[in-house]
């Protein structure tokens, strides 16, 4: 049984740690799951602590970019969505430019 480090982003957490349950029943490996934002892993895995990478598109182009990880290998598994919501009779507010965005949260 082969022990996989992998090193995620923590906003898929537990679509991560629910694949990762079913990948290990149906394939015996044992998956040493680790959870942050891309900057707290980067230094991880520049020192090569890990076996498999999962973070935003722009967080593993920029690894690929400092050669740490294989472009060969790089795979879409899923896009999120951010949405923003404004209670019913509130002013809408101007979120036209990540600048305004700021001022309005």
């Amino acid at each position: 049984m082969a022990g996989i480090k992998v090193m995620s982003a923590g906003a898929v957490k537990s679509m991560v740690a629910a694949l990762g349950a079913e990948f290990e029943r149906e394939s015996g490996n044992k998956l040493d799951l680790n959870f942050g934002t891309a900057g707290s892993l980067r230094e991880r895995i520049k020192n090569g602590e890990a076996d498999l990478v999962i973070l935003s598109e722009s967080a593993i182009a920029e690894l690929v970019k400092l050669g740490l990880l294989i472009p060969e290998t790089v795979t879409d598994l899923g896009r999120t969505v951010t949405c923003v919501v404004v209670r019913e009779g509130a002013p809408e507010p101007d979120i036209s430019t990540p600048e305004a965005f700021t001022q309005a949260c």
